[in-house]
């Protein structure tokens, strides 16, 4: 065996060493994560340790069809969020499309934050509870964080199918609309109306951020083998 063939090997195995050093640091540090998380959770004293780990249906004792539009809105967006993020990490590890990589952890990021949201109701009831912030300061925050990065990645949209993107920001936009203005004009609609169409085009648009961002994702990780 010459020396290159040597270094070579002792590269592939110091490489392989190192790859498995990492994952068992990423490891430890979703263990520790977790009991921190489960620690944090049996010792504080203002909410039973069992309401927060069962069930939502059954803690509330409601029927599983309750917010069935809402959780798979949930569903989508979490699942957006985690493909942008495995994506955009796969592609920095590879060393390839850095500004593909950025765009991907960007909007991996704010879909991430906005299905916390829905998840947790952060808008409706965390921030003006907790903090005394509004909804519509809160919206103005997801605005500009959105516009920000429309306008650092927008060589990148403008390049994609962008009026997947454009229809998913007016749906998402309009539902806004609806959720701030109805209230004060209840006349418009009969009672109840108003989640139907304010849900129903947050929903379209959730669907259509979805598709689009799956899809440059889908588009970015098969061009890695070309």
């Amino acid at each position: 065996m010459n020396n290159k063939s040597v270094k070579a090997n002792f590269r592939h195995k110091q490489l392989q060493t190192t790859g498995f050093s990492q994952i068992n640091i990423i490891l430890f540090g979703i263990y520790l994560a977790a009991f921190i998380m489960l620690l944090a959770a049996w010792l504080q004293p203002k909410v039973s340790f069992s309401v927060l780990f069962r069930d939502v249906f059954v803690a509330a004792s409601v029927k599983p069809y309750y917010g069935l539009f809402s959780n798979i809105g949930i569903f989508l967006w979490s699942a957006t969020a985690a493909i942008l993020l495995f994506c955009g990490t796969v592609l920095i590890y590879a060393n390839r499309n850095h500004k593909y990589s950025k765009f991907l952890l960007s909007f991996g990021g704010l879909t991430l934050l906005l299905a916390l949201d829905d998840f947790f109701m952060l808008h409706e009831a965390v921030f003006p509870a907790l903090l005394n912030i509004s909804e519509k300061v809160t919206f103005l925050v997801y605005a500009i964080l959105t516009a920000y990065c429309l306008f650092k990645f927008r060589k990148i949209i403008y390049n994609s199918s962008y009026t997947f993107f454009i229809i998913a920001i007016f749906f998402l936009f309009l539902s806004i609309l609806v959720d701030q203005l109805i209230p004060s004009s209840s006349y418009l609609f009969k009672a109840g109306d108003s989640y139907f169409f304010e849900d129903s085009l947050k929903f379209i648009g959730i669907i259509t951020w979805c598709f689009y961002f799956i899809k440059i994702s889908g588009e970015q990780i098969i061009s890695l083998s070309k």
